[in-house]
């Protein structure tokens, strides 16, 4: 069930308002990480002026042992995530499919 967004962003919702949350794609944030900071200061009304120490600082980089799935098995698991995918780009409609390769062919259902 953690590896549900829509399920959580869902209960989220319900005792916040959008207005109170805000989502961000990691893969935005290493595509364009001071942008991604920017959306983050105006939604928390900090001083766009403010500048992290270190913000580019590579911190927790370690080797990770998770073979990556063959591609049946991702096959298996996009089937088994799509549902959910689909309803966490409803429920956010900012986030871009296209960033989920493995989710792409969503982009014309949720936007």
């Amino acid at each position: 069930m953690h590896s549900l967004y829509s399920v959580g962003l869902a209960r989220l919702y319900r005792y916040f308002g959008e207005d109170q949350v805000l989502v961000l794609q990691y893969e935005n944030l290493i595509k364009d990480p001071q942008a991604q900071i920017a959306l983050a200061y105006q939604f928390l009304g900090v001083d766009s002026r403010f500048r992290v120490r270190d913000g580019q600082k590579v911190i927790n980089k370690g080797n990770y042992a998770i073979a990556k799935p063959e591609q049946a098995e991702r096959e298996r698991l996009t089937a088994y995530f799509a549902d959910d995918v689909k309803r966490t780009f409803a429920l956010c409609p900012d986030l871009d499919p296209n960033m989920w390769p493995d989710f792409a062919f969503l982009a014309h259902d949720s936007h």
